[in-house]
């Protein structure tokens, strides 16, 4: 400031009488004042006191020290011209480490979830209303229900990707897909393809891609009519596409080839791929079914119709088109030939690569046969390599495994309940039946108990009968009457007597009729929901407690803690007492 004060000085003096009458100043002597002007003008620097303002400060300065220190120098990656001939440059067998690490990250970039556009919010209000709609689904009569979906498409039309991917109106989608008939779902399947890699995978779209295969499946045998489409073309309406649905669905295996090994575990995708593999095998897809092993009991079935079971087509087996049985084969074969017997059998205890391999089992063993299972290479023969189960082979550890596992077990009642009969009296004679007492008290084992009590002849029933008539009253008292309820239906199938089992019940309810039908049916409010403390003491290591994050994957396998369910424990009480009315006898 003194230097320029000494330079511009005399400037400033000159200026100051020259504008004694301006407005900026009449005094004669107010160029001398500038100087003091200008400290007031220049404001002072605020210091704070005290120890923690100063240790701030010092922090301050030493972050901005390091901010203004100058970054490393990072070398440019130099592209190899073509013109080098170099043969670790040039050549097929050696990949540098530079260029690995660029086609990782393009390969990520390519990998992602492609986006397809969010909806407007005058189409979201449309679509919600729509929704509203289908879901009352008060229509007249079929006609009007299906002139408001064909307006629904018609306002869908160019949209139908950015539907089935959002949150809210995906839901609509397959509501949609249920409603319509087999020429609007040809036209939304024809739209589909090119995207079903990315579909299947996506955490909404892939349900609509499941409600799709469900709908289509009973249209994989026609061909596509000639006539409708010159009508819809007169007409000026979306013509019809030129692909059968037998065809769109060889398009959607071409899109998923050599993904399978990847998809079998995708949390999203694996329950689309359960059902393309009973499409193409021409097994019901319907989700309603009891046994289906499709999708889970909490699965929401957004307009499933309430149709007759006999005239539903989805909850029957239908005739497909040759080329689907080898199709169907080789997608078994890639699903399961890049995985070492190790990960196969650890894929038993997966959460999403269970029902999956479920459903490979169950294709294996029931559509191509039994006999399949001779086939060192089977899925079957894989998983249980011995026929003697002896203690300490493979397959012994193996179905321990399962057996107290809450997903693995899943997995055993498949096996059980298709395997041939051979290899199922093997198991049967030489490993479960001595266990069968200790079995049936467990939660998880149980359900496993059931699958085996309905395999046995009668021979084997009435000694079964035997060694579990004993723990009927310990069971009876724990509420896990499942296990007493398939025996009683078994018996009166096979026509074995229920004679002990009758006495075994009378010891374990009151002798007072009244109370005897108050205790079998739940009815009393003091109805202890949980075991004491001294009969989990009683309980073999096999009876642990389940972990809650386990998903249910059938309504079938539902291995629920029906002790802390009291509406469970009255419903299974209920259905066992049902069945005990219809067996005759004592």
């Amino acid at each position: 400031d003194k230097h320029l004060l000494k330079t511009l000085g005399p400037l400033l003096i000159d200026c100051g009488k020259n504008a004694e009458k301006k407005r900026i100043g009449e005094r004669e002597n107010f160029p001398l004042q500038l100087p003091i002007a200008h400290r007031h003008i220049m404001p002072r620097e605020k210091v704070k006191r005290g120890r923690r303002a100063t240790e701030k400060a010092n922090k301050e300065a030493s972050k901005r020290k390091r901010d203004d220190a100058p970054e490393d120098v990072v070398p440019k990656r130099v592209k190899p011209s073509d013109d080098e001939t170099n043969d670790f440059v040039n050549g097929a067998d050696y990949i540098a480490l530079d260029d690995g690490q660029q086609q990782g990250e393009e390969g990520a970039q390519t990998g992602d979830m492609p986006f397809y556009g969010l909806l407007d919010p005058e189409e979201q209000e449309y679509f919600s209303r729509a929704n509203e709609v289908l879901e009352t689904n008060q229509f007249g009569d079929a006609e009007e229900r299906r002139v408001f979906v064909e307006s629904v498409y018609k306002e869908a039309e160019g949209k139908e990707l950015k539907i089935s991917c959002s949150q809210s109106c995906s839901r609509l989608m397959e509501k949609l897909i249920s409603m319509s008939d087999m020429h609007q779902i040809r036209r939304l399947f024809s739209k589909f393809i090119g995207h079903f890699l990315h579909l299947v995978q996506h955490r909404f779209a892939s349900h609509c891609c499941e409600t799709l295969f469900i709908h289509a499946a009973p249209g994989v045998s026609q061909k596509p009519s000639k006539k409708a489409s010159k009508t819809e073309a007169e007409e000026g309406d979306e013509p019809e596409p030129e692909l059968s649905l037998a065809e769109m669905f060889m398009k959607v295996i071409e899109e998923l080839e050599g993904n399978w090994g990847y998809l079998l575990t995708e949390r999203f995708a694996s329950h689309t791929i359960r059902v393309l593999l009973l499409v193409l095998a021409g097994e019901p897809v319907d989700l309603s079914l009891s046994d289906s092993v499709v999708a889970s009991r909490k699965k929401e079935r957004h307009g499933v119709l309430n149709e007759v079971q006999d005239e539903n087509p989805v909850a029957q087996k239908r005739s497909v088109p040759e080329s689907f049985e080898g199709t169907l084969k080789k997608i078994m074969q890639d699903m399961v030939s890049v995985l070492d017997d190790t990960y196969l059998r650890a894929l038993a205890t997966h959460p999403v690569g269970n029902p999956v391999l479920q459903v490979l089992v169950y294709l294996e063993l029931s559509h191509f046969g039994k006999a399949s299972a001779k086939d060192p290479k089977s899925i079957i023969r894989r998983l249980i390599p011995d026929d003697t189960f002896e203690e300490g082979t493979e397959s012994t550890v193996f179905i321990r495994g399962l057996l107290y596992d809450p997903v693995g077990s899943r997995l055993l009642e498949t096996i059980v309940r298709y395997m041939p009969g051979k290899l199922f009296k093997g198991l049967y004679k030489n490993f479960l039946r001595d266990q069968l007492r200790s079995l049936s008290r467990n939660i998880t084992a149980g359900y496993v108990v059931l699958k085996v009590l309905e395999r046995l002849g009668k021979d084997d029933l009435e000694n079964a009968v035997e060694l579990l008539v004993p723990q009927i009253p310990n069971l009876i008292e724990r509420s896990r009457v499942i296990v007493p309820k398939t025996l009683v239906e078994r018996c009166i199938v096979r026509g074995v007597d229920t004679t002990p089992i009758a006495r075994s019940l009378e010891t374990a309810y009151d002798s007072d009729p009244a109370k005897r039908l108050s205790q079998m049916l739940t009815l009393e409010d003091t109805t202890t929901t949980s075991e004491p403390q001294q009969q989990n003491q009683d309980q073999d290591q096999d009876d642990h407690q389940q972990p809650p994050a386990i998903p249910d994957f059938g309504p079938d396998n539902a291995n629920a803690n029906i002790n802390t369910n009291p509406k469970g424990a009255k419903l299974h009480n209920s259905l066992f007492v049902q069945t005990i009315l219809t067996a005759p006898g004592p």
